[in-house]
This record gives structure tokens, sequence and C-alpha cells, in this order.
């Protein structure tokens, strides 16, 4: 059973050249949760190119724990452990329209700066899965 957790329309909007990306981060900071049992899917609606600053993820990286995203006691909206992110092992999910993304709490993710003037949509959705057990009758 999957039990939707939170839902958020994003737009990434028509920006300058200089404008937009977003620093490497895990999601499990940004929500009041007691475990890790969330994974964000992604609805892509739009074609994306490279210079369209999509989503960036480092595999395996789920596998490091929850990582600070504090700097003197204070959040910072990004991860502050910087030894911890092998960016060489990133990859960049070019996706098309229609496409659709999973990524745990825990994997490491961000994105460049918008090259182009193209306006992308997705559907962003935080989801909590709760395991059935086989045992159990309906």
């Amino acid at each position: 059973m999957i039990n939707e957790f939170v839902i958020k329309f994003a737009i990434k909007p028509k920006k300058n050249k200089t404008s937009g990306g977003i620093k490497w981060h895990q999601d499990f900071p940004f929500f009041p949760h007691t475990n890790f049992d969330l994974i964000a899917c992604v609805i892509h609606l739009d074609d994306e190119e490279i210079d369209s600053g999509p989503l960036k993820v480092i595999p395996q990286s789920h596998e490091l724990g929850l990582l600070s995203h504090c700097t003197d006691d204070k959040f910072v909206y990004h991860c502050t452990q910087e030894d911890k992110i092998d960016k060489h092992k990133s990859i960049s999910l070019t996706c098309n329209a229609g496409d659709v993304t999973f990524h745990h709490c825990l994997t490491l993710h961000s994105s460049e700066p918008k090259k182009n003037k193209r306006c992308i949509t997705v559907i962003w959705c935080n989801l909590e899965i709760k395991w059935l057990s086989s045992r159990r009758k309906y």
C-alpha cells in the first residue's frame, strides 16, 4: 500500500541564463517524518534537454544515510557534508514528456541552472510507503 504524503506542482519557469539551479540535498530533512519510508515521484509533462536544468541524482547515495543540511545549527536547504557528495557519479535525468522517475528520500539530488528559455513543467509527489505483510488476509 502507498499512502500519499504530499503533492507539489512544480514549474521551472522561463528565466534568464544565470538563474535557477538547486544545490545537492536529500528530501527527508524538508519533511517532519519519523522514518525513511518516503519516495519522490516526478511526472514529467514536457521534454527536457540538458540545457533545461534536469534533475541530477547520485545513484546509491541513499546508502549514506541522513546527511546534515545545517550550518551553525541552522537549516540551509542543502547538504553541508560536501565530502560525502561524489558529483562524478551523478547522472542527469533528461526525460521526455510522460516519463516518471522515482527516488528515495535520502538520495542526493540537484539541478543545474536553466540555460534555455523553455518552460519545464513537472508534477512532484512525495509518497509514504506502507508495506503490507504478505500473510495478511483480505
